[in-house]
């Protein structure tokens, strides 16, 4: 029998700003940019990293890195990453993953859609 996943605070409500995002429209399937989550989190920037990071390390969300213009290689060679773009829009990504579902489904917080009751 595996160990219930508990959530800090912290987690919990990092986990509900996920939800408010405006991004959220396909419930359980919705796929977010970075910054609509991270805009509207009331967890101190100091700490939010902190908080997503131990979400990521327990399994129940996967955080997509936006790209940076330069990558360096095991050499230390700094080259322009062809999937930079010049536009600005260099965003990552986060999602709640099934078992971030699974948890919050077990918890009875969420409802079939995947919005906090």
């Amino acid at each position: 029998m595996t160990t219930p996943i508990t959530l800090t605070d912290l987690e919990l409500q990092a986990l509900k700003t996920i939800t408010y995002s405006d991004f959220y429209e396909n419930g359980r399937e919705s796929i977010l940019w970075d910054y609509s989550v991270y805009d509207i989190c009331d967890i101190p920037s100091r700490k939010r990293g902190g908080v997503y990071g131990s979400l990521e390390k327990k399994g129940l969300v996967q955080i997509q890195q936006p790209e940076r213009k330069f990558l360096i290689d095991e050499n230390g060679n700094k080259t322009l990453n062809k999937w930079w773009s010049r536009d600005g829009l260099n965003f990552g990504t986060i999602l709640i993953t099934p078992l971030g579902y699974e948890t919050l489904d077990n918890l009875n917080l969420i409802d079939e859609n995947g919005s906090f009751i």
